[in-house]
């Protein structure tokens, strides 16, 4: 799902999550490590939003995922307020500008 967001992305301002009080994470614990160095970040520097990566499988542990899923988590004074789960940029498109 990633490529959804992004797609969505490569078309705005590199600041434009920035802007929208919004970040984006990659959970890429289940690629392999040498794909990871030889594919995965060379393509991931080539965008100029940014984009945090998590290694680690207790981020898939405690955030709440759905398959073919993107998972968009709303905070207010540090804790979740509302999660949902969207698949197109148009929802996330009217996600983020909320």
């Amino acid at each position: 799902m990633s490529g959804v967001v992004n797609g969505y992305l490569e078309h705005k301002n590199p600041n434009y999550l920035q802007e929208n009080n919004s970040i984006f994470i990659a959970d890429i614990h289940n690629v392999p490590s040498f794909l990871t160095s030889i594919f995965v970040l060379p393509t991931l520097r080539e965008y100029e939003h940014s984009i945090y990566l998590h290694y680690g499988e207790e981020f898939e542990n405690s955030v709440p995922n759905k398959e073919g899923k993107i998972t968009l988590l709303r905070f207010e004074n540090e804790k979740i307020i509302d999660i949902s789960f969207i698949s197109t940029k148009q929802e996330l498109e009217l996600e983020i500008q909320i």
